[in-house]
């Protein structure tokens, strides 16, 4: 039963992160920000989790379902399509050292944060629904799945309240790292998804690189909190590791831009003088 609570935490926690850092940029954003700026990453979060329910209530009816491997490929593409979006707006972010002014990008994010997992979460919670209604069944899984989406509520809350305390200043380098730092593992888990679903290498290129599960076991609470906010793939192929690494490099690069941009100016030869 203690999987249904993990369940809960980890697909809050993958969502949630994402949603706190973009709606900090959000409620940042333009001359004036304030709550109204969130209504682009609410719309999109909401779109996202109704259009997921609604496809899961289908699949629930329906005489047959999509594949496996059609439910791979399917959420192998939202994951590179939510990574996509996340690394342009980090580097949008990062780089002009100010919060980018489009709310599209981050209603686009949102939705994407959202819906990147595609119908599973929702058929997993349906099922779950199910059990709790029928009365041979148990409403237990349902409670402690909920009781797993309002503990990475309250963790995203406070992940919120965090970035919202931070100077002006530094608040686009931190938020536009944070953003690639996910950015990468919603990169990987896709590519990962798209390996299992045969749409890309599956050669020698498939076996994994390394095996972080005895480190980060999925059965355990610090494993799934690690997974959910950090991403990391746990035994990932060479080409999920590639954009995992590659993402947490644009991440160093974004947090260290300053740093490195001061050392250079001081490396400049000045001008010199004219007898």
């Amino acid at each position: 039963m203690f999987d249904n609570y993990l369940f809960g935490l980890y697909q809050g926690l993958v969502a949630g992160t994402v949603l706190a850092l973009l709606t900090a940029l959000a409620a940042a954003r333009g001359p004036r920000p304030g709550p109204g700026a969130v209504h682009p990453v609410s719309r999109g979060a909401a779109v996202a989790a109704a259009v997921a329910l609604l496809v899961a209530l289908l699949l629930e009816f329906a005489s047959a379902g999509p594949t496996p491997t059609a439910r791979q490929a399917l959420t192998g593409a939202l994951s590179s399509a939510a990574g996509a979006v996340l690394l342009w707006t980090a580097f949008r972010t990062g780089r002009a050292g100010a919060v980018p002014s489009a709310p599209g990008l981050l209603g686009a994010g949102a939705l994407l944060a959202v819906g990147q997992q595609g119908p599973e979460p929702a058929l997993y919670f349906w099922s779950a629904v199910r059990s709790a209604a029928d009365p041979a069944g148990s409403a237990l899984p349902l409670v402690l799945t909920l009781l797993g989406l309002g503990t990475a509520v309250g963790l995203c809350g406070l992940f919120l309240m965090g970035l919202r305390r931070l100077p002006p200043a530094v608040f686009p380098r931190v938020a536009g790292a944070a953003l690639a730092v996910l950015a990468a593992g919603l990169l990987a888990r896709g590519a990962a998804a798209l390996q299992d679903a045969g749409l890309l290498g599956t050669g020698m290129g498939a076996a994994p690189v390394f095996d972080l599960g005895p480190v980060l076991p999925p059965d355990r609470l610090y494993g799934t909190v690690v997974t959910g906010v950090l991403g990391p793939p746990t035994a990932p192929a060479a080409l999920p590791f590639a954009l995992w690494s590659l993402g947490l490099l644009a991440a160093l690069a974004l947090a260290l831009a300053p740093v490195i941009r001061s050392a250079l100016l001081r490396c400049r030869p000045g001008p010199t003088e004219s007898g």
